[in-house]
């Protein structure tokens, strides 16, 4: 037996010995079919567990059937994202104009170069998005829909505008750090140069500061939403691996757990755990019905 797989050997060997790429693709080969019984569990369950995964998407997307659903998740994203096309793109260029706008002013009133009255500029403009920012967001104005509406539609302003700024900074810090590392001489003075990287870092924390804030408020647009349209919301019929339950469904936006009370008794479920579901709306007596396939 060990003759005969030597002599196979040295048969592939005369064929492929002398082409690396060939040795190279057999080796791999080799080890993957080595391999296979090993990693043959992982690969089932990451199978299953993409197979899961899109049955769950595909059963909450149905709840969007119900009109009351649908219309509560749109107003959530028209929320989210309150900025039209044309204003994504002229926030960022308003921005940058203003930096070069303003770096004349600074230019002439400190009797500097216009590269400097442009760090000037930048860090003026960084630093009153970042108090804009600030003020922006205030107690009373996240307790009402209304009120939170306003501000993440300011806060997306004030964001867009920052873009700007920051990639004046950003290129103006960069060739800096590039000069010096060929030259071994700054461009610019050693104070020129903190300011630069203090207007870069305000306007690094204005984007930053804006997205965490957005997060947070969208919480808070979520759970207003649901109050919204709680009495509007449809009875939900769902059948579990193991059981059935029935009952209003009090939030939409939940990925993992589906939420349902039946008078005063919550019922949780995982959507993971839904075989199929029911909706039995207020506005069409629409009813959907998915099924997990086996």
């Amino acid at each position: 037996m060990s003759e005969i797989a030597n002599e196979v050997t040295s048969i592939l060997l005369d064929i492929f010995g002398k082409n690396v790429f060939t040795q190279t693709f057999l080796l791999v080969l080799i080890v993957l079919a080595l391999s296979y019984p090993y990693i043959k569990p992982f690969l089932e369950f990451w199978i299953l567990e993409r197979k899961s995964k899109a049955v769950k998407e595909q059963l909450i997307k149905s709840l969007t059937l119900d009109e009351n659903i649908w219309e509560c998740i749109d107003e959530h994203q028209k929320v989210m994202s309150p900025l039209s096309e044309f204003r994504k793109v002229a926030l960022p260029i308003l921005g940058l104009s203003l930096s070069f706008i303003l770096s004349p002013i600074f230019q002439v009133y400190l009797a500097v170069s216009f590269g400097i009255g442009l760090i000037y500029s930048t860090l003026v403009i960084n630093l009153i998005l970042y108090f804009a920012l600030l003020i922006s967001v205030k107690k009373k104005n996240v307790e009402k829909l209304e009120g939170v509406k306003k501000t993440i539609n300011r806060i997306h302003h004030i964001r867009s505008l920052a873009y700007g700024p920051i990639l004046i900074s950003a290129s103006m810090y960069i060739s800096a750090n590039i000069l010096y590392y060929y030259s071994q001489q700054l461009p610019m003075s050693e104070g020129d140069m903190m300011r630069l990287t203090f207007s870069l870092s305000i306007g690094l924390g204005t984007i930053l500061s804006a997205y965490s804030i957005t997060k947070d408020l969208e919480k808070i647009v979520k759970k207003l939403l649901n109050l919204k349209y709680q009495n509007k919301f449809p009875i939900i019929k769902v059948k579990t691996e193991t059981d059935e339950a029935e009952g209003k469904i009090i939030d939409v936006f939940d990925k993992e757990m589906l939420k349902l009370k039946d008078n005063e008794t919550m019922i949780p479920i995982l959507w993971s755990s839904v075989k199929s579901l029911r909706i039995e709306s207020n506005s069409t007596k629409l009813d959907d019905t998915k099924e997990k396939s086996d």
